[in-house]
């Protein structure tokens, strides 16, 4: 049983700011995140927040938390295996509980990006938008959190943020063969996100984990898809959940 107490004073920035890429989170490949962190109600003696602000903690260290995400596109795939069409965007930050009515956030991929400018909707796109949202929907380090674990089962958004973003900035936002990397201003908008928790202590990681563990959040995004379109980028705020 994990036992949580309330959030200490603010902590230090991480060192080395600012990140040229996120941290990969290290498990094994046959390591199921039920395992490593908590996902039931009767698992929490205390609350950290408040009396339902359940959360996915990890069952060795109580400054841990998991949020799972995923995006989704209900339109075809184009020639490059990108769907386009109605996107959405779903994550999930707490376990069932019988006190809480909110554990899950669904939103539909906006028209515009975070500059204004508009894109075609894609299943890469709401993945990447899906991991911002998740960071900005509350105040993670303002409830003690030290290590926030993004969990996907997308490699594309995963490698993309832990390994690749450092050699695209090296390189202009150029592929090797020339060609200008796709979605750069969400994957700036993420590293942004990841800097920004970063300078208030908190270090967010990536896990790529497998689709059979990702089934609730797929399920979430796909509501967001069937949403009514937006067409403005809007920083979605989730409060006391």
């Amino acid at each position: 049983m994990v036992e949580l107490g309330f959030a200490p004073p603010p902590p230090a920035p991480l060192p080395g700011l600012p990140l040229r890429k996120a941290a990969k989170f290290d498990a094994a490949d046959h390591i199921k995140s039920i395992e490593l962190l908590t996902h039931l109600e009767s698992e929490h003696k205390t609350i950290r927040c408040h009396k339902t602000a359940y959360r996915f903690v990890r069952r060795n260290n109580d400054r841990e938390m998991l949020i799972y995400l995923d995006g989704s596109c209900l339109g075809q795939n184009t020639k490059e295996n990108v769907k386009t069409g109605q996107a959405g965007c779903g994550w999930v930050f707490k376990p069932v509980s019988a006190s809480a009515s909110v554990r899950e956030e669904a939103i539909r991929l906006e028209l515009e990006g975070p500059s204004g400018q508009q894109y075609l909707p894609t299943s890469n796109r709401a993945e990447i938008r899906a991991a911002m949202g998740a960071l900005q929907y509350r105040e993670w380090n303002g409830e003690g959190w030290r290590r926030v674990v993004i969990a996907s089962d997308s490699e594309y958004m995963v490698l993309g943020i832990t390994t690749r973003i450092e050699q695209w900035v090296a390189n202009d936002w150029r592929l090797t063969d020339g060609e200008p990397v796709k979605n750069r201003d969400l994957w700036q908008a993420l590293l942004d996100e990841v800097n920004l928790l970063a300078s208030k202590g908190t270090e967010v990681l990536f896990w790529k984990i497998g689709r059979e563990d990702n089934k609730e959040a797929d399920k979430v995004a796909k509501h967001g898809a069937r949403k009514p379109l937006v067409a403005k980028y809007t920083i979605k705020l989730g409060t006391l959940v």
